[in-house]
């Protein structure tokens, strides 16, 4: 036996349609990739130049007793993020360093035997292609450096709350 349908119900139906199908439409006219998966995700909304540039992410740190920075993989069991979340909040970073500031806590609990954390540097590498290949050596860009005061400590207290 088959029943109609309420109007209360058909209601509710038509309206959740409605809502998901401008969330779509919206995540699609905005161009972001902040509402994935109902976003364009660009970066693969459209074919690259095979003889341009292509960039990438790196977090460098430099730990106590060193003179050089240590490149340390973006990913949730290293410092908490994947580089993904990095590269949408680029400009973020740029104007305010600080926001770098739990990737250094993050790295500290995770790995707690490690050297404490003096800075942390945000760069781009940055390769020319040709024909799709990468030539040369890449180029650096500097996003953002952040001298880090306290990363170590347990409680991730910095030397200023501390005062």
């Amino acid at each position: 036996m088959v029943r109609a349908m309420n109007r209360l119900s058909a209601g509710w139906r038509v309206g959740a349609a409605a809502a998901a199908l401008a969330v779509l439409c919206g995540g699609q006219a905005l161009d972001t990739n902040d509402w994935f998966p109902l976003g364009s995700l660009s970066q693969y909304s459209s074919a690259r130049d095979l003889d341009s540039t292509v960039a990438r992410t790196v977090l460098e740190m430099r730990f106590a007793g060193d003179a050089e920075f240590t490149p340390v993989g973006i990913s949730h069991g290293n410092v908490g993020i994947v580089p993904g979340d990095l590269d949408s909040h680029l400009a973020a970073l740029r104007r305010d360093p600080s926001l770098l500031e739990p990737l250094a806590r993050n790295y500290a609990e995770l790995h707690p035997d490690a050297e404490a954390i003096e800075e942390i540097r945000l760069r781009r590498r940055i390769h020319q292609l040709e024909n799709g290949r990468a030539v040369g050596e890449p180029t650096f860009e500097d996003v953002a450096l952040l001298p880090v005061a306290g990363a170590g400590d347990p409680e991730g207290e910095t030397a200023e709350a501390g005062s």
